[in-house]
């Protein structure tokens, strides 16, 4: 067994509005919480490359699965415009968001990051982590070269490949991958296109007849949860207690609970965050028990 087998990647920038030039770059309200419960987990490693202080983080989790690396928002699109040739870059016209299309690029961009692990993949900040160690533990992985947190179908907030040539370029199998990189525009490249009217990953994988693994995760969208077995939305509540997430109405363990919409809305709100401290989630928010 390897010693780190996934490694996972997150590229974060705040992109400042004209009129906030003075406040300092900052991490959304809900990060604390992502990264303390990330932090539960040993072999599956994270490493963070963004544009805001992470010096209280760095203090905080040097001892722990997570890395951070300090870079401007224009530093990673030359970056990514190095690694994949891209032409014609205007970084006046390069949103951070643009950053989603090139998930899928990934094993190729920060292959000198990646050396060593099994697996590699990207995740969002807006998700409470659970184990996901037992979840990605060796033997679970064993005959797959994609694992998603979708239920039945490939996800762009959180997925793995294995760490091999086929699937650091496996983006390349769409006919629309050189459109994708080159442009400014959003295509949600790393999910299914959307009405974009592209080959996007999850065509790509499923028209190459690529292994996945669905991870058990939890979807949520503007407080309703998508249930995992009959794709039916229904109430919700989950327990995060010592690092594992469990759904309290079912008894049920998963790996992740994702926020999605639910972390704008005005009625979700998140306690002042504690330490270390077991929480539950619900459709009016996090707090601690």
């Amino acid at each position: 067994m390897s010693k780190s087998p996934a490694c996972l990647i997150i590229p974060f920038f705040d992109e400042k509005k004209k009129m906030a030039w003075m406040r300092p770059k900052r991490f959304p309200v809900y990060f604390k919480y992502f990264i303390d419960s990330y932090s539960r987990n040993v072999t599956t490693k994270l490493k963070i490359f963004t544009n805001v202080s992470c010096r209280e983080f760095i203090d905080k989790y040097q001892h722990s699965s997570i890395e951070f690396h300090q870079i401007s928002l224009k530093k990673m699109f030359g970056l990514i415009k190095d690694k994949l040739g891209v032409s014609g870059y205007d970084y006046d016209q390069y949103r951070a968001y643009k950053i989603c299309d090139y998930k899928p690029t990934f094993g190729h961009v920060f292959s000198e990051y990646l050396e060593g692990f099994d697996y590699w993949g990207y995740i969002d900040p807006d998700v409470i982590v659970g184990d996901l160690d037992s979840f990605l533990n060796t033997d679970n992985l064993v005959g797959y070269d994609v694992i998603s947190g979708g239920r039945n179908n490939f996800t762009g907030y959180m997925s793995l490949f294995r760490n091999v040539k086929a699937m650091r370029f496996l983006y390349q199998e769409s006919p629309d991958h050189a459109r994708v990189i080159n442009s400014s525009s959003n295509f949600r490249f790393d999910e299914n296109g959307g009405k974009r009217g592209i080959v996007a990953m999850e065509q790509v994988i499923r028209n190459n007849n690529i292994s996945i693994k669905y991870l058990n995760c939890a979807h949520n969208d503007f407080g309703k949860i998508r249930d995992l077995v009959d794709n039916s939305d229904r109430e919700w509540v989950y327990d995060w207690v010592d690092g594992k997430l469990t759904d309290r109405l079912t008894g049920e363990e998963i790996a992740m609970l994702h926020l999605m919409k639910s972390k704008a809305n005005p009625n979700f709100t998140f306690q002042k965050f504690r330490d270390g401290s077991n929480f539950s989630i619900s459709q009016t928010g996090l707090c601690y028990k």
